[in-house]
C-alpha cells in the first residue's frame, strides 16, 4: 500500500521537482548586486594624429546585475577580459596642427556582460588634445659623460647615422633640429675605441 502511494503520479512529481529546481536557479540568478571598479582607459587616435594630452586615463564605473556575474566582474577585470576603449573618430578638418575634442563615454566604450547594467561613469566625458604627425630628418647628437684618462684627449669622432628620420607631433618637430643618443661614458678611455650605442 505504501509503495503504491509513492509510485503513483511519478511523472507529475518529477515535473514538480524540475520546476522547483528551475525556479531556484532563476531566483538565484535574478538576485542583483552592485559594484564599483576602476578601469584603465585605452584611447586610440585616428591615423595621422597622436594624443598630446588627456584629462583622464582612468574611469570609475558602477555596475548592477545578477549577483553571480557581479561577483565575477573583479576577476574579469584582473584577467583583462573587460576593457575601457575610446576610438577617436577621423577628423576631416586638416587646417590646424592641434585639435581639442571632448568625447562622452557610453556603454559602447565598455565590453561588460550583457546581463549587467551600467549605472555610472566617472568622469563621463574625456577632454583630449590631439596633434598632427609629421616626419622629419634630424641630426644625431652624441651625449657624453666623463673624461678620458690622464694624458689622453678625444681628437676625432665618427658616428653613423649622422641623421635619422623621426615621426612626431608637428608642434614639437618644428623646434627639433637634433636628437640625442643615450649617454656614452668616455671615462678613462686610453685608446681608439668603437662603441655601439642606442
Amino acid at each position: 500500500m505504501i509503495k503504491r502511494l509513492y509510485s503513483r503520479n511519478l511523472r507529475a512529481k518529477g515535473m514538480a521537482l524540475i520546476m522547483a529546481v528551475a525556479l531556484w536557479f532563476y531566483a538565484t540568478s535574478r538576485h542583483t548586486g552592485d559594484i564599483e571598479e576602476d578601469l584603465q582607459l585605452t584611447i586610440n587616435a585616428p591615423p595621422g594624429l597622436t594624443i598630446l594630452d588627456t584629462s583622464s586615463e582612468e574611469v570609475t564605473v558602477g555596475l548592477s546585475g545578477p549577483q553571480n556575474i557581479i561577483d565575477r566582474i573583479t576577476d574579469m577585470i584582473k584577467e583583462n577580459k573587460i576593457k575601457a576603449r575610446l576610438d577617436i573618430p577621423v577628423i576631416n578638418d586638416e587646417d590646424g596642427d592641434n585639435y581639442k575634442r571632448t568625447i562622452r563615454l557610453t556603454r559602447r566604450n565598455f565590453n561588460f556582460p550583457q546581463e549587467t547594467r551600467l549605472t555610472s561613469i566617472v568622469p563621463n566625458e574625456i577632454e583630449i588634445t590631439l596633434g598632427r604627425l609629421e616626419r622629419k630628418y634630424v641630426k644625431v647628437q652624441i651625449q657624453k659623460k666623463g673624461t678620458p684618462a690622464l694624458g689622453y684627449e678625444i681628437n676625432s669622432e665618427f658616428f653613423f647615422p649622422r641623421e635619422v628620420l623621426v615621426t612626431g607631433p608637428v608642434n614639437i618637430l618644428k623646434e627639433a633640429d637634433t636628437i640625442n643618443t643615450s649617454v656614452i661614458n668616455i671615462g678613462a678611455i686610453t685608446s681608439e675605441q668603437n662603441r655601439t650605442f642606442p
